[in-house]
């Protein structure tokens, strides 16, 4: 039970750091476009 509770955190974790990684990189891009 804890080690997929663990595992679902990390998930979790994870795929908001991926879209904070994407929003930033599009954010730099869009600045660089204007």
């Amino acid at each position: 039970m804890y080690i997929i509770c663990k595992s679902y955190v990390q998930y979790k974790f994870d795929s908001i750091f991926v879209r904070y990684l994407m929003l930033s990189y599009l954010l730099s891009w869009f600045n660089n476009w204007l």
